[in-house]
């Protein structure tokens, strides 16, 4: 279940557009580098592919 449908459209457009800043201007990357060392992290979600 996608919390997007829990908390509506316009906060998802409000939460994407943060991201999209913090991404473009490096803040994000700058905020959360010891992840780009990591080989695997737990962030609660999975991904299953064939």
């Amino acid at each position: 279940m996608s919390v997007w449908t829990r908390v509506g459209p316009e906060a998802e457009r409000r939460a994407v557009g943060m991201l999209r800043d913090e991404l473009s201007s490096g803040r994000w990357a700058e905020r959360n580098r010891d992840l780009f060392a990591l080989d695997a992290a737990e962030l609660g979600l999975r991904l299953i592919t064939a």
